[in-house]
């Protein structure tokens, strides 16, 4: 089973290496590692994965940018809305 983690903010980048307990998701092999969508984004990339890919290549396509899913960077503009 593939298990995602993402941010409930709408621009917030996860970033598991920070803190032990994201350390301990990771060695898990909870995805979504520095990426930035949002869960609703997350879900139908899974499930269009999920029902096109084999699992082990769902797993390595989920943190690609397919279709501008994932930025490349977060700039400071988004923030000081």
């Amino acid at each position: 089973m593939l298990v995602v983690m993402t941010s409930q903010t709408l621009y917030g980048r996860i970033d598991m290496n920070v803190y032990t307990p994201g350390k301990k998701l990771l060695e898990m092999g909870v995805l979504g590692n520095y990426t930035d969508m949002t869960p609703e984004t997350a879900y139908i990339k899974l499930a269009w994965l999920l029902s096109n890919y084999k699992k082990e290549e769902a797993k390595k396509l989920f943190g690609k940018d397919l279709r501008g899913e994932i930025s490349d960077r977060s700039e400071k503009e988004f923030f000081l809305v």
